[in-house]
């Protein structure tokens, strides 16, 4: 897939930064981005790649700002509000313990099955938990994908998520909230 018409391109170049440096974007104005089998391929110069890979399927950014690595590319929403607050506190060089500390408050829970590094993320205070691929409302994620294990999703699900209490609200990466208990009561995959 070959990214085109980005505004600017983030590239991040030249690997984790600290400090000061976490500034420096690695900027390149009307850029492009090839990705084959989920890897960044190539970064530059849209007319460039567009050149250099003409039979590529395309996607037309549309003049947007595009991040490619910032996040691994298959995260899902999994906070609700604004993170402006905590990306600049990255920029000043802040720790994630710091930023922790200022008030975000998730467990990590570690759910493979979906993929060996699945996660959820769990507010106890709040209610809520957030399950990316493993749990959806009345399904689970997929497990057929390199590194996915079914019989572990199931297990993980049963063991991780539901033995919080039953009231936590579900936020999925994918389709509608559910419940804890609706979907110990409804799930096909748990009956």
């Amino acid at each position: 897939m070959l990214i085109y018409n980005a505004k600017q391109l983030l590239t991040l170049a030249g690997g984790p930064q600290r400090g000061r440096h976490l500034g420096d974007l690695g900027l390149i104005p009307e850029g492009a981005v090839l990705i084959r089998d989920g890897l960044v391929q190539a970064v530059g110069p849209m007319d460039d790649l567009l050149e250099r890979f003409p039979r590529e399927e395309r996607f037309n950014a549309a003049g947007k700002v595009v991040m490619p690595g910032f996040v691994d590319p298959h995260t899902h929403l999994i906070f609700m509000g604004n993170r402006a607050l905590e990306f600049e506190m990255r920029l000043e060089g802040k720790s994630y313990q710091e930023i922790m500390a200022a008030g975000v408050n998730l467990k990590v829970i570690a759910v493979p099955g979906h993929s060996p590094g699945g996660i959820a993320l769990w507010s106890e205070a709040d209610g809520v938990v957030f399950t990316g691929d493993a749990l959806f409302a009345g399904s689970v994620g997929r497990s057929d994908l390199p590194g996915g294990d079914p019989e572990q999703l199931i297990e993980n699900i049963r063991e991780q998520l539901f033995t919080m209490p039953p009231e936590t609200v579900v936020y999925p990466g994918h389709g509608p909230e559910t419940t804890i208990r609706q979907e110990l009561e409804t799930n096909p995959f748990f009956s």
